[in-house]
Order: C-alpha cells, then structure tokens, then sequence
C-alpha cells in the first residue's frame, strides 16, 4: 500500500495499517439484512487517515435453497499518492478472496464448463461455481458461486483457484500497484450464492441480476 507515493504498509499482514470504523448501521427484514459501514484506513506511524472505504453487506434469503452474500467496497483516497498493489510475484494475490472449507472432491466450473485449478492466473469469466459435497451427513451436492465485475477492474489479472487449504482470489490489481484517486473512487462488487443444484443457466440469471443490482444498494 502507497501514500504520498511512497510505500507505507503491508494490509495483508496488518503491518503499517489500522481500521477505524467510523460508523455502522443495520437494516433487516424478512428476508434480507443490510450492514453499512464508513471505515477509515489509518497510516499507523502517523495516525493519518489515508483511505475512506464505504461497505456494504446484504443477505438475502432469494429461494428455498438459494442465499445471496453482496459486497459493495468503496475506496476514496485522502491524500494524493495513494495506490494498492497485490502480493509482489507472479500470482499478483489480491482484491476479493473468499476462504471456503471445501470438500474433498471440488469442482470448479464457469460459463465455459469445468475449469482445472492453476498456479496462475486464468480467465473464466465473471463468475465461478464451487461445488461439491460440502455437508458429508446429507450426502448432498452443493455449491457457493462467486461473482465479480471483472471488466469494471481495469487491472483485473484473472482467477486464482484452489481445490484443497486456501482462498479463491478475483486477482485485483496484481503486482502492479493501482492508484487511487480523490475525486474517482475505487468501487469493487462481489456477490457469494449458496445453492443447491442450480444449473449453467440458472446461474446466469442470477448473475444478470447482482449485475444490474447496484443502483438499489
């Protein structure tokens, strides 16, 4: 992480860097609950405010056996020279990272069909459906979709995908450091869909809907 243009902490491993969370509000219905947050970003050898984020959380209960998880992140810099980065080699980890305790058979698979994990970087499109038997007592396949805006990140490097003790990454911004800007905010929206046997298709509608979602958040 940079500001003034020089490198000033490591949010990864909570080195440089505090949260302050200024304020938070909740709403909650029948079925949907709403948690807003304003959080500042705090240098901490200089107590500086250096990023403003606005979140937002929603959980929606959409059918019997279909859940919906949305982010919304919004970044506004403070001061000039601010820019976040990724891990610093070649898999450039970052941006949204789901951690999932997977079962022992996973399977990955997008709008083109299954997808193999790799060591890198790979593109398969705006979403990814993780499904296997995650409840070993019910015997039951079930899957957790992760959804993303990749053509809204311009920086975007593709999906990181695990099959066994790890995260799956939206790789946002890579290696490379992203700037910030003060009057431009840095917005990131993801969406988590826990279900039950939905198909290629059904999956598709319901990413159309996270998509042209964000004007009622």
């Amino acid at each position: 992480m940079y500001a003034h243009g020089e490198r000033i902490a490591d949010p990864w491993l909570n080195e440089g860097i505090e949260w302050e969370v200024s304020t938070t509000k909740t709403e909650v219905g029948d079925s949907i609950a709403k948690l807003s947050s304003e959080i500042f970003w705090i240098h901490s050898s200089t107590s500086e405010a250096v990023i403003k984020e606005n979140l937002t959380i929603i959980f929606q209960r959409i059918e019997k056996d279909v859940f919906s998880l949305r982010f919304r992140i919004e970044l506004t810099a403070l001061v000039d020279g601010v820019a976040l980065g990724g891990s610093e080699d070649e898999k450039g980890y970052g941006g949204f990272s789901p951690r999932l305790k997977l079962p022992e058979e996973v399977v990955f698979n997008s709008v083109q069909g299954n997808v193999e994990p790799e060591n890198l970087p790979l593109k398969a499109g705006g979403w990814m459906n993780v499904f296997g038997e995650f409840d070993l007592n019910s015997n039951k396949v079930a899957g957790v979709v992760i959804m993303g805006e990749p053509k809204k990140l311009p920086s975007y490097q593709g999906w990181i995908l695990r099959s066994a003790n790890s995260m799956q990454n939206m790789a946002f911004p890579g290696k490379e450091p992203f700037s910030i800007q003060k009057s431009n905010p840095l917005v990131i929206r993801n969406q988590l869909l826990v279900h039950r046997g939905l198909s290629k298709e059904e999956i598709e509608k319901y990413y159309l809907e996270f998509q042209n979602a964000e004007a009622s958040e």
